[in-house]
């Protein structure tokens, strides 16, 4: 999907799918199903993870994290994508949307977002990549700085849930 001339249209299409999803949700039902599958085929390429798909690649997943967290209640989605959303995190590619996929995540833990809840574990390791590649590699900028913070809450949240 990701082909070499139309790159950039997709990964426009996949952020503008996850916002949608997540400031339109009412509108956003009726193309959950092709959205996702769309989506899916995006994220799961053999070489989606190349230097020249990357960021496709993880507008992809922030849009799929936005389905997961927003339409978790949705047979489509539930624990299978919530989980696939998670296993994709960290994302290093582009900073402003690693840094933006990563406080969304961070924000739907302090507010206990049930998708989320319901496969703490999921979350614990996600979290715990996104705080080893952030203080590893802070040249990524992969976390905003205030954002750092935060996850040691996520992990007293998380904790509690058990």
């Amino acid at each position: 999907m990701c082909i070499r001339d139309s790159r950039s249209i997709v990964q426009s299409a996949g952020y503008g799918l996850g916002l949608i999803a997540q400031h339109a949700p009412a509108q956003f039902k009726e193309i959950l199903a092709p959205a996702v599958q769309a989506l899916l085929k995006v994220v799961h390429e053999p070489d989606s993870r190349s230097d020249e798909k990357a960021e496709c690649t993880e507008c992809a997943v922030g849009a799929l994290g936005k389905i997961a967290l927003f339409f978790y209640e949705y047979e489509l989605v539930g624990a299978p994508l919530m989980q696939q959303y998670l296993g994709f995190l960290p994302l290093k590619a582009e900073s402003e949307e690693a840094q933006n996929v990563h406080k969304l995540l961070i924000e739907q833990v302090l507010t206990k977002n049930a998708g989320l809840m319901g496969n703490v574990e999921h979350v614990k390791a996600a979290l715990e990549r996104v705080y080893a590649l952030a203080t590893a590699e802070p040249e990524l900028e992969i976390l905003k700085a205030e954002d750092a913070p935060l996850l040691q809450q996520c992990v007293a949240v998380l904790t509690g849930a058990n």
